[in-house]
């Protein structure tokens, strides 16, 4: 599969010299909508279950402990799709492909990697990263936020099957 053009550019970080924010993938809205607006009856689509909160425990375990935790998120098998928050996904995909390039993963390379690809505005500067981290007591509960992640995606997706 190919990679978006701007986490090709992260692992090489290399300046951005194009506008390479038009080749990422389209992330669904996770604002709920209405199936059918011609209804009588108002019916809201159900927004999967996800825990915000174990979202980005996970994020800032990995800026916190990189390696060690970023392996166990592989054993446990986290990936982008995982995640429920467009930009938490965003960012644990590029930390994956740093880890993948067996590049560093901490607050500062993985900052310089979303500053670089031209993330780190839209995610709210580095004081998003430091709120991540802030969020954060210990890498030591990484594995249980993982568990939570992995079993709250796990239900998003049966639940988009059976619509």
């Amino acid at each position: 599969a190919l990679k978006p053009a701007f986490l090709l550019q992260c692992v090489n970080l290399q300046p951005d010299e194009t506008n390479t924010m038009n080749n990422e993938r389209k992330i669904a809205d996770p604002k709920p909508k209405y199936r059918n607006p011609q209804s009588n009856i108002t019916s809201i689509d159900r927004v999967p279950p996800h825990s915000f909160e174990a979202e980005v425990g996970v994020l800032g375990a990995i800026l916190l402990d990189g390696g060690t935790v970023m392996g166990m998120c592989i054993e446990k098998q986290i990936e982008p799709e995982s995640f429920y928050d467009p930009m938490n996904r965003i960012i644990f995909e590029i930390m994956l492909d740093q880890y993948n390039a067996t590049r560093p993963l901490d607050i500062l390379t993985v900052g310089e990697c979303l500053k670089v690809t031209g993330i780190l505005d839209r995610i709210g500067g580095p004081t998003a990263l430091n709120r991540i981290v802030d969020a954060t007591p210990t890498s030591a509960h990484a594995e249980y936020y993982m568990d939570i992640v992995r079993d709250q995606g796990e239900a998003g997706s049966d639940l988009e099957t059976r619509k």
